[in-house]
């Protein structure tokens, strides 16, 4: 990887991730959801925004994280068509944190080896170095990691399902 990226970081169950900012098209509300019977557990259902039934995933069940019931504080990303085949969708995150531009020297790629069951939706590792007035307000003491979606396989997964 060379380059900048800017992402989109947002917190889910207690974890930073971020998904691609070009990918992304709006951050809505949380709003009710209307249950679709007989689908995958990680279709939280669907909404209408303005008009267009938006299709709205919750990743929390999809990658096995720790979830609860939805709030209103939460928020909706809503992706660009292109980065979903062509399907009005988004997904539902507990926090949007900011806008953020990373340098690819920040980036660790995911490697073969890696043991997990959501390795094939990531992009890669980003690592934030904050200093101490930012590790403070953070509430933690180490270097941040940020999980980088990649929401194109994440979305063509659940077209296909």
């Amino acid at each position: 990887m060379e380059g900048t990226y800017d992402v989109v970081e947002f917190e889910i169950s207690g974890q930073s991730y971020a998904v691609d900012i070009h990918l992304t098209r709006e951050i809505v509300r949380m709003m009710p959801i209307t249950p679709v019977p007989h689908t995958q557990s990680h279709l939280a259902g669907i909404i209408n925004l303005r008009g267009e039934i938006t299709k709205i995933i919750d990743l929390r069940e999809m990658l096995s994280l720790k979830g609860g019931e939805y709030i209103k504080s939460q928020k909706i990303i809503v992706f660009m068509p292109d980065a979903t085949n062509g399907v009005h969708a988004g997904m539902i995150v507990d926090k949007i944190h900011s806008v953020i531009r990373v340098d690819a020297a920040n980036i660790e790629n995911v490697d073969e080896n890696t043991d997990s069951s959501m390795a094939e939706y990531v992009k890669g590792f980003i690592k934030i170095s904050l200093d101490k007035a930012d590790r403070r307000k953070e509430g933690i003491d180490e270097n941040k990691i940020i999980i980088w979606l990649d929401i194109e396989k994440i979305m063509k997964r659940v077209v296909q399902e």
